[in-house]
């Protein structure tokens, strides 16, 4: 019979019984389930409860934990955590030190990179990039080709679709932002707010904050 193995995966837990995966040679606490077809590279992480399968793969010092669930053909890169409850399927790439976690979901073609969160119940699909230093919180959602980046905050029941720009801005409130709009430089859209179209806010207080 083989000895217990444990590992410290630097959470504050101490060594607990885990071992090498297969597939990559990344550790894997006893207590995740990770599938013999996903790769967890030599410097990467799974623990807790979390589960993955599928052809996932987390290489770098990318770190899935808590009682996420990661699947499909996802990457975890870099130093990306994947905590909480959160969910993370499709295509997504998750790289650099973004983070995703709460019970927030991240699904089919998007990218979340650079210093990037995504949390709480937030939900970010399509081909959407939310990079730079941008945030997606509360129960807000993007979707379709949108790009946030650079402080761009959504949060609440905000909703942002289509091929909308945001940077440097913030939607919040029951806000959507749609079409080809573009909120950017300290713009700040919330309330009931419509913005769509080609409209371009810049600096702009609409609704109510």
């Amino acid at each position: 019979m083989s000895p217990l193995t444990t590992h410290d995966f630097g959470d504050g837990l101490g060594p607990v019984l885990a071992h090498q995966h297969g597939n990559g040679e990344g550790w894997v606490a006893d207590t995740a389930e990770v599938a013999e077809t996903a790769h967890i590279g030599p410097d990467a992480g799974v623990s807790g409860e979390a589960e993955i399968t599928g052809n996932v793969i987390v290489s770098g010092h990318g770190w899935v934990f808590g009682e996420s669930v990661v699947m499909d053909n996802a990457r975890i890169l870099d130093s990306a955590r994947i905590g909480g409850e959160a969910e993370v399927s499709g295509n997504t790439w998750i790289s650099d030190n973004a983070r995703i976690f709460g019970e927030a979901k991240v699904s089919e073609n998007a990218v979340v990179s650079d210093n990037a969160m995504v949390y709480g119940d937030a939900l970010v699909s399509g081909r959407s990039v939310v990079s730079g230093n941008s945030e997606v919180s509360g129960s807000a959602q993007v979707s379709g080709h949108v790009r946030l980046f650079g402080n761009a905050v959504v949060f609440g029941d905000a909703k942002v679709f289509g091929d909308a720009r945001i940077f440097d801005a913030e939607v919040s409130g029951n806000a959507e932002v749609s079409g080809r709009a573009e909120v950017s430089t300290g713009a700040r859209v919330s309330g009931n707010t419509v913005v769509s179209g080609d409209t371009v806010l810049t600096g702009t207080l609409t609704g109510l904050i």
